[in-house]
């Protein structure tokens, strides 16, 4: 699989077993401690601190990768994503601003089905994306959620169950916060279906289970809310709208970063 921070700063990813690639920040080093990784250096120029990819071995036991991006060396604020590329699927963050001389933390399943995000003390969080695999003649999707505004400190966390065909996504900032949530739905016969609510928000509290197996494409979303934090098996659907245009996509993972289009030009070589 592939990391990489498309924009500036510095990362350090530590695997499920404790052991590091990327920038020592407090030691202000470079490290290689994971048998078989490989560090890519961005060849792009244009006087940014762009730091370099790192490809590593795929890991079957499952563990999560933590991923520290630092703004050490910054002299502004910058707009940056953070992708990885696996078997089969892309997720990452669209918008981290990362500000001078600060650090952030992620983690990512290493199958990319859970991801979370720990917000700054500024309370800035970026969107979350996911791109699953899909099996043969099924449909594939890309599912976001972002616009949340949690306190400093406070994590978000998304997880996908791609068996049961369910999306959760939550916070633990202890208060009332929306969201917003996109899916593009790729069907196998090359047409499009696109879902989006602005302002998500049911119930009291902020742990939310979307199910899309049945979703039509075009209607409403399938929504429970776990407010007793005992589950969803016992709550009731809540049918959302789809503020999707009829006809219009609607516009997933748009970022300002200029390092985004280098990135989607060397896509296809990464995957090789």
């Amino acid at each position: 699989m592939e990391i990489s921070l498309v924009g500036e700063g510095e990362m350090l990813i530590t695997d499920g077993n404790g052991k590091r690639v990327g920038y020592d920040i407090d030691k202000n080093r470079a490290v290689n401690e994971i048998p078989g990784s490989h560090v890519i250096d961005f060849a792009g120029g244009l006087h940014k601190n762009v730091p370099p990819s790192y490809e590593l071995p795929y890991q079957k036991s499952g563990k999560p990768y933590t991923i520290k991006v630092s703004g050490k060396g910054l002299k502004k604020e910058v707009d940056a994503d953070l992708e990885m590329v696996g078997p089969g699927f892309v997720v990452g963050f669209d918008g981290i601003l990362l500000d001078p001389g600060e650090n952030l933390s992620v983690t990512v399943s290493a199958d990319g089905q859970q991801l979370s995000f720990t917000s700054s003390q500024d309370g800035q969080t970026p969107d979350i994306f996911l791109t699953p695999p899909a099996g043969p003649d099924k449909p594939t999707y890309k599912f976001e959620i972002g616009g949340i505004k949690p306190n400093p400190g406070k994590t978000v966390t998304v997880t996908l169950d791609t068996v049961k065909e369910r999306l959760f996504f939550k916070d633990n900032d202890g208060k009332k916060d929306k969201y917003d949530v996109r899916v593009e739905r790729t069907n196998a016969n090359g047409t499009k279906n696109f879902y989006e609510n602005k302002e998500f928000a049911i119930g009291k509290s902020d742990n939310y289970e979307m199910d899309f197996s049945k979703w039509d494409g075009k209607g409403e979303m399938c929504f429970e809310e776990d407010d007793e934090g005992n589950g969803f098996d016992d709550n009731k659907c809540v049918e959302e709208p789809n503020e999707a245009k009829p006809g219009k996509k609607i516009s997933l993972l748009v970022s300002d970063n200029p390092f985004r289009f280098i990135a989607a030009r060397l896509e296809p070589q990464r995957l090789k």
